[in-house]
């Protein structure tokens, strides 16, 4: 078995490699930045990458290269399971429903036009937050129906 590690300073990386030498377990060091990480895979077994949420260039691709390398056969850290709804309010919102979790209602909205038309038919404050974003990113306190409306007309100019 020999797993493949995508290094990243300060991250888990930092003990797995270690924990690798002290048991004997084979281990690379790969790029999954690099458009041939496939190719670096192909004498893995796995691949271990711990991916930073806030990093924008990671969250770009990492999900679809954990799903495709996962799809390969091979194992991977974070798996698909694990990873799909991680920093997603949208997918969490369905889990949850899905799975009749208990959770505050929450409304998504695909269009300007549903969105203003909700605006205006509701009780306020609301808490707005986008799809993506940790501790309070991208989450607003919106206090009337004038405030909402600027806030939807900026995240549908986007």
């Amino acid at each position: 078995m020999k797993i493949a590690i995508h290094p990243v300073k300060g991250y888990y990386s930092d003990r797995w490699i270690p924990y690798c030498e002290s048991r004997g377990i084979d281990y690379k060091l790969v790029d999954c930045y690099r458009s041939d990480i496939l190719e670096q895979l192909s004498d893995c077994d796995g691949l271990m990458w711990h991916f930073s949420h806030a990093s924008a260039r990671a969250s770009k691709f990492a999900k679809q290269l954990l799903y495709s390398v996962e799809a390969s056969g091979k194992k991977v850290y974070p798996d698909f399971n694990t990873v799909w709804h991680f920093d997603d309010k949208v997918g969490q919102k369905y889990l949850m429903e899905a799975m009749d979790l208990p959770a505050p209602h929450a409304h998504v909205f695909y269009s300007k036009e549903d969105a203003q038309k909700w605006a205006s038919g509701t009780t306020w404050p609301k808490v707005f937050k986008l799809r993506n974003g940790s501790s309070a990113d991208n989450v607003k306190l919106v206090k009337s129906r004038r405030q909402a409306r600027k806030l939807i007309r900026r995240e549908a100019a986007r």
